[in-house]
């Protein structure tokens, strides 16, 4: 798959999650391919540390994890 193919499918995974997609560079998204955060789910099951271990921004790691919450986590 090529890269804008990746990032088009982490931003559809974001997306569906109900995330501010403005907060996400391209750079994030790479990161969020890279380490398999591209779906729905993977994105639900996400944990702090293995999100800030991958090197995203705190502002971002914090987003998601607000969003698992948002779905009832």
């Amino acid at each position: 798959m090529d890269p804008a193919a990746q990032r088009q499918s982490v931003v559809t995974a974001l997306e569906n999650s109900g995330a501010e997609l403005e907060l996400f560079q391209q750079a994030d998204l790479d990161i969020l391919w890279e380490q398999r955060y591209c779906t729905v789910r993977s994105l639900r099951s996400a944990t702090r540390q293995g999100l800030e271990g991958v090197g995203l921004p705190r502002g971002l790691v914090d987003h998601i994890l607000s969003l698992q919450g948002a779905h009832g986590r």
